[in-house]
């Protein structure tokens, strides 16, 4: 469980994209790659957490999205390829499935 200071102490995987666009950019005609990772999908899979591990695959919407604003604005789909892929399988056991259909009160 990550509390409320140790959220907002660290950047989001959208952030870093950021961050990263903007050192691999500095030098306009120099190619670059970047690899990001949603890594947080493991650690709430491997505590069988749902919520943490739908976060973590929200996490990596969000950084996907600023990768294609990033390209639409300062590139374009000729010169640039994405690649998006899981790094391996994983399950989740669900101990009390009956739990993921009532309601919230």
């Amino acid at each position: 469980v990550y509390s409320k200071e140790t959220l907002d102490s660290q950047p989001t995987l959208a952030q870093e994209v950021d961050a990263a666009l903007t050192v691999l950019t500095a030098k306009p005609d120099q190619k670059f790659i970047l690899f990001t990772e949603a890594g947080d999908v493991d650690f709430g899979l491997h505590a069988n957490n749902l919520d943490n591990a739908i976060g973590a695959v929200h996490s990596g919407e969000d950084a996907i999205k600023r990768i294609i604003h990033w390209v639409e604005t300062h590139s374009n789909w000729d010169d640039s390829v994405m690649l998006v892929s899981s790094d391996h399988g994983h399950y989740l056991v669900i101990d009390h499935p009956e739990g993921l259909l009532s309601q919230p009160k």
